[in-house]
């Protein structure tokens, strides 16, 4: 009997000592997917936080474009085709950093239109046309995809280059 009585004490010991450990088992896999389901959803979160971002400064882009667009306008009923050509060249990077590339294109065919109401002396006194339609050129080049954007860009120089010769 007495044997009886330590057998069961030791199976009962060993029955709870398996328990013990399938139960650690079994928290540390939960923990584990808790920790991998929880790295999802912040990889998940991150990735929409980015996209919302990118997306604002799209859309603040095309809304600078739009406001630097109707502030060209504005320059050409006051007869201020220098200022024009600025805003124009501005409105026209910024559309096209924004994604609005239609928009972006009717700015460039407002600029190229004005760049001819312009001349050396304005060129030279204006920094800021330089800088500008460099920086439109060199972003319209990095985003020429496929060719699409080849005759802007020539066009754009070819305008600017008479406008240089101007006097």
């Amino acid at each position: 009997a007495r044997s009886l009585k330590l057998d069961r004490e030791m199976l009962k010991n060993q029955i709870i000592g398996e328990t013990e450990k399938a139960l650690n088992v079994m928290k540390l896999q939960y923990e584990e997917l808790v920790t991998s389901q929880t790295k999802l959803i912040e990889d998940k979160f991150k990735d929409e936080v980015i996209n919302i971002k990118a997306e604002s400064v799209r859309m603040e882009s095309r809304l600078a474009g739009g406001i630097l667009f109707l502030q060209g306008k504005q320059q050409v009923e006051r007869n201020n085709i220098l200022r024009a050509v600025i805003d124009f060249s501005s409105a026209a990077l910024e559309f096209i950093k924004g994604g609005h590339e239609s928009m972006g294109k009717t700015a460039i065919n407002q600029l190229k239109l004005y760049l001819k109401g312009i001349n050396q002396k304005d060129i030279a006194e204006n920094i800021e046309i330089v800088n500008n339609i460099t920086e439109l050129i060199s972003y319209l080049k990095s985003e020429n995809l496929e060719g699409r954007f080849s005759s802007y860009i020539a066009d754009i120089n070819k305008e600017f280059d008479e406008a240089k010769k101007n006097s």
